[in-house]
């Protein structure tokens, strides 16, 4: 009779475990989950492109049209409140981002290729290039404070007829961090 006792008493506990390792995986799986949903909205953006837009600058060009309608699904990402306009990309809300561009030039007669990324037409990340390839893919990227309705935008200093525009080459975004 004692034995039978002590194994209901073992059932006993080991469904009380059970039952509170359920209650706290559920309350974990919850946070998760509402961690991850936060994250497919949260603010995001990559734009690339082959378009020829762009306009003048004291320090160069801005480049105002960049995605592709050529139906690639990677040419225009938005989410989150994102927005792009005339090349800006604007933000819908304060916090960390990473923003960053590559950016691919063809030489020619000692001209290099560099870019900058602007915020709110203020530079903020520069890249540098003095390749003597034919060609050369210049990638820059930088951790930010962004407020909302900050823009950010590209400038070239070179002309724009040596940006090589296709949407595998060039292109730029940003994405919050927290």
């Amino acid at each position: 009779m004692i034995v039978k006792y002590d194994a209901i008493n073992l059932i006993l506990k080991v469904e009380d475990k059970l039952s509170e390792v359920n209650d706290s995986l559920t309350i974990k799986m919850n946070a998760l989950s509402q961690h991850l949903e936060k994250l497919q909205n949260s603010p995001a953006a990559h734009i690339s492109g082959s378009g020829s837009g762009y306009g003048t600058k004291s320090n160069g060009y801005t480049i105002t049209e960049w995605y592709t309608v050529s139906g690639s699904t990677w040419s225009l990402y938005m989410r989150g409140g994102m927005t792009y306009s005339n090349g800006y990309l604007t933000v819908p809300q304060q916090g960390l981002y990473y923003v960053y561009a590559q950016l691919l030039f063809y030489h020619a007669a000692g001209k290099y290729g560099a870019f900058s990324i602007d915020v709110n037409d203020s530079l903020r990340v520069r890249s540098y290039q003095d390749s003597n390839d034919q060609h050369s893919s210049n990638y820059v990227g930088r951790i930010l404070q962004l407020l909302k309705g900050d823009r950010i935008s590209i400038v070239i200093s070179v002309s724009p007829n040596y940006l090589n525009r296709e949407e595998q080459y060039s292109f730029f975004g940003a994405f919050l961090l927290r």
